[in-house]
């Protein structure tokens, strides 16, 4: 004779469960927890899923102890380029605030033609001091640390700046990415440097277009050449207490 073996219902599987669930979550944790301050900020960063906000997240940095962006991103749709020329347009003072180029001056260097053309060799054309390159820091942030009214231009993206504060010198390098046409950087720069009261000549060659611009005691190069991957390159350099080099 079979004897049938008592079935568990669910409401006795349930209640076991239960009490397992239970015993799990018997384990305390000390009530004064905290995570470190860069973990917390890290987790807390919201998630980017847009193009348009990935060179803002940092949650990386509390790995890295950076607060740079190490993939900085160039959005190219159509509506960027609007966007971003709309904004030019506004910080200059309006659309009938956007001057002309004087008229182009060939460029009379090699400097810079290149698109593998160093940051620190496009700054050498200012006649700089010696030692106005000794002790220079790379970082990002230096971009933000530019003339309030020489900005990079609006949605540029940030590739690489080193700066430097001295008595002998000080300067600023930023080189950035832009899908914006070269001309209209161009116009932006020197609409804005002939409003801070700088004397501004314009330059070009093939694959280059250049703008120097001087007053006293501050000087402001901006050199722009079609960039390998898309839009352009542009590398803005200020420096304050020295000479241009015309070359």
């Amino acid at each position: 004779m079979v004897t049938s073996r008592p079935r568990a219902t669910p409401l006795v599987l349930a209640s076991t469960l239960l009490l397992a669930a239970c015993d799990l979550g018997s384990v305390d944790e000390p009530e004064d927890a905290e995570l470190d301050p860069a973990v917390a900020r890290a987790l807390e960063a919201p998630l980017m899923t847009d193009p348009d906000l990935a060179g803002l997240n940092e949650a990386n940095a509390a790995l890295t102890g950076s607060r740079d962006h190490s993939l900085p991103t160039m959005v190219a749709t159509q509506e960027a380029v609007r966007d971003a020329q709309d904004q030019a347009i506004r910080f200059a003072g309006g659309r009938s605030g956007l001057g002309e180029l004087p008229a182009a001056e060939p460029i009379d260097t090699t400097v810079g033609e290149s698109p593998l053309v160093l940051l620190e060799d496009v700054a050498t054309q200012h006649d700089l001091p010696p030692t106005c390159l000794d002790g220079v820091r790379y970082s990002a942030s230096w971009a933000a640390r530019l003339p309030a009214r020489l900005p990079v231009y609006p949605r540029g993206a940030v590739v690489e700046a080193f700066g430097r504060d001295g008595r002998d010198c000080t300067i600023r390098a930023v080189r950035f990415s832009s899908p914006v046409p070269a001309q209209e950087i161009l116009r932006f720069y020197a609409t804005l440097a002939t409003q801070e009261g700088f004397a501004i000549t314009y330059g070009e060659t093939t694959g280059l277009w250049r703008i120097e611009a001087s007053k006293a005691g501050a000087r402001v190069l901006v050199e722009v050449r079609p960039s390998l991957v898309e839009g352009q390159e542009v590398d803005l350099v200020s420096v304050a207490g020295t000479a241009v080099s015309r070359r």
